[in-house]
Parts: structure tokens; sequence; C-alpha cells
């Protein structure tokens, strides 16, 4: 079941000056604390006023996501999304997400297994063991702080531009630690991971 907050497509600000992305919102009343989650695309402007339709931006492709996250975007408050429409096309179908109960302490993903991969929610819940190399590309189901969302897209623009993820971020904070091995593990091979991680972080 969704409601009318699903649909709700957000434009907000990325961290050092990387720019705006835009990020759609799916809700999911029946899922308790997992109710919000969000789609970001590939489209990035550079200035706030840009104009864009719903189509040019959900035709740019999903670059992160979903995520599930802890509310609903504000358009007020010091971390503001600004709302740019609803897309009447929006797919609700819920993506499987993968879990394993020790991601939290390692840092290279792909050194754990089997992997939990689960589908659906409630009493409909299914789920399955896999190689790590076969969830890859799926989310995970930690709940992330709405003004985390920022961080991750930012996170991967520095990564795909080939630019020194250090030179932005202080991985000594585990915060930033524990976003980055997110993103990492998430949206690149296990070599391209691999060398991220070893390049910041003291892999554990």
């Amino acid at each position: 079941m969704t409601n009318d907050k699903s649909g709700s497509i957000f434009k907000f600000q990325l961290e050092h000056d990387k720019g705006y992305a835009y990020a759609e919102i799916l809700a999911y009343p029946d899922c308790g604390d997992n109710e919000f989650m969000a789609r970001v695309f590939t489209l990035i402007d550079f200035e706030l006023d840009t104009k864009r339709s719903i189509e040019e931006i959900t035709q740019s492709g999903v670059y992160l996501g979903p995520l599930v996250i802890n509310k609903f975007p504000s358009v007020k408050g010091k971390t503001p999304w600004n709302y740019i429409g609803r897309n009447p096309d929006s797919d609700f179908e819920l993506t499987p997400v993968k879990n394993h109960n020790m991601m939290r302490l390692h840092d290279d993903w792909s050194l754990l297994g089997p992997w939990q991969l689960f589908r659906g929610y409630g009493f409909d819940v299914s789920h399955e063991l896999l190689d790590y190399e076969d969830v890859r590309h799926y989310e995970t189901d930690i709940l992330t702080h709405k003004d985390a969302v920022p961080t991750k897209v930012t996170m991967r623009q520095i990564i795909d531009k080939g630019e020194r993820l250090s030179e932005y971020y202080d991985f000594d904070e585990l915060g930033n630690r524990n976003l980055l091995v997110q993103v990492v593990n998430t949206y690149y091979p296990k070599q391209v991971a691999q060398g991220v991680l070893s390049e910041v972080l003291k892999a554990r």
C-alpha cells in the first residue's frame, strides 16, 4: 500500500559545491519504521533555479537507491528539500534489500557471506541466502537519515570523477566512514570498491 506522498520529487543540494540532485520519495505506510524510501536520479544541476520537467528527471535513470530513509523531506528548516512535483508514472514496487548481521563491523562486504536478500514486507516477506556478488547491486535495509542522502550522492560523484575522497571528507569520523562503506560496496564492482577502501580507510 502507498499513500499520496508517494511519487513526490524533490531537488536538494549536494555537498562541497557539487550541485543539486533530484530524488523521488516512495511511501509505504504498512512498512512501519521503513515507511519512506528515496530514489535519487542521475541528473545533476549546478543552479538551484534550473527548471526541469518530471519526465526529464526520471528518464535520466536511477543513480542511488532506493534508500530507506527516516522521514519525509521537509521544505523548511536547516536542510530543506525543494518540492518539484509528483511523478504520475511512479513504480511503487518494493525493491529487494540485502542484509548481513556483520556488515556494520566490516568494510569489505565481499568477505562476508552468505547474505540475505529480502523481498516484500510484513507477512508477505521472503528471503534467500546468496553470495555477495549476487546481491552487491541491491541496497541494504539500513535506515538512512534524510540528511545523509546528499552525502552519499556527493561521495559517489567524487569517486566517479576520479577525485580523492580524502580531500573532501574526514574518515576518522565514523559517520563518514559508514556512509562510504555502504556506497562503495553497493555501486561499484569488487576491484573498484577495494581500491577506494584501501585508499581512504584502514579496512577492518
